[in-house]
């Protein structure tokens, strides 16, 4: 288990950086187009694009990113009034909802993706698949983040971290 931590450690330490430097990305190209429009009253055609991807994965890459650090918004208040037996499974079974989603965003989203790697966005010649690129990946991040939620919630290891939050 903790070598799987760890590697999950590394992996979304990386993603953690992709949406750093997304939204570093979003902040510059939309300066530079609001600066360009003040200037010469034009903008270009591939800066609203690279932004709204920019903003596309950064939603779904911080999405997994609080998912594995516990981060989301959850109804804790009915939770914590459990008993820790039931509230033990009441997070395994969340958990493992969470992983059946994203085992299907995995599978639908690589529909998608191949179904339009064919057609290209107009401002930025870019296939249009990478614009829905995240889902598949967002779901694999998801399910390696609930699996480790699952096993740490089968060996008790989650409940010091359950208590933390």
């Amino acid at each position: 288990m903790k070598a799987y931590s760890r590697l999950l450690d590394s992996i979304f330490t990386i993603t953690r950086w992709v949406t750093v430097i997304l939204v570093t990305l979003m902040v510059a190209v939309e300066s530079y187009e609001i600066s360009l429009r003040t200037i010469t009253g034009d903008t270009p055609s591939w800066s609203k694009e690279l932004v709204l991807l920019s903003m596309v994965w950064m939603g779904c890459l911080g999405a997994a990113v609080l998912h594995r650090e516990r981060g989301h918004i959850t109804l804790e208040f009915l939770v914590d009034r459990l008993a820790p037996g039931p509230r033990k499974w009441i997070m395994l079974a969340v958990d493992a909802a969470i992983l059946a989603f994203s085992v299907f965003l995995v599978a639908a989203g690589s529909v998608v993706v191949s179904e339009f790697l064919n057609q290209s966005l107009p401002g930025t010649r870019m296939p249009v698949g990478v614009s829905y690129l995240p889902l598949p990946i967002t779901g694999l991040l998801l399910s390696l983040s609930a699996v480790e939620h699952i096993l740490s919630g089968i060996s008790g290891e989650g409940e010091e971290a359950s208590d933390a939050a």
